[in-house]
């Protein structure tokens, strides 16, 4: 008695394989390469972030109320060139101007990463201590 089927995979069924595992490949390969992509940018927003905040800080933290207008700058950190650019503007309290900050990489000025508003309160005088 002879046998027909030898038990092994017919060249049909190797080759519908290998495509179900190129197909499944490619998936993975594009899903690594979406989550490589978005941690950059998440890594880049966080960065101008933390760019922002310490123009706040800086401006908070300094001894002269800063005038309307606009103004900028740029940074190093985490050995990146970060551009930032301020504009003050009065609000209906005299005592608080409002900062609109944004933020971006120094080589694509344009593509902001982050946007920042916070209001500056006036700085108050400090009393002389008397001396008797």
């Amino acid at each position: 008695m002879v046998r027909r089927g030898s038990g092994g995979f017919t060249l049909l069924e190797v080759m519908v394989a290998l495509a179900v595992v190129a197909i499944a490949l490619g998936a993975i390969i594009k899903g690594a390469s979406d989550n490589a992509a978005t941690a950059g940018w998440l890594r880049d927003r966080t960065l101008a972030h933390f760019v922002a905040m310490n123009q706040v800080a800086e401006l908070q933290l300094a001894q002269s109320w800063p005038a309307p207008g606009k103004r900028h700058g740029d940074v190093e950190l985490a050995h990146r060139e970060w551009r930032w650019q301020a504009e003050i503007s009065a609000t209906s309290d005299d005592r608080v101007r409002k900062l609109e900050l944004t933020v971006a990489l120094s080589q694509r000025p344009d593509a902001v990463l982050d946007h920042l508003t916070a209001f500056l309160p006036k700085p108050r005088q400090r009393k002389q201590a008397n001396s008797s």
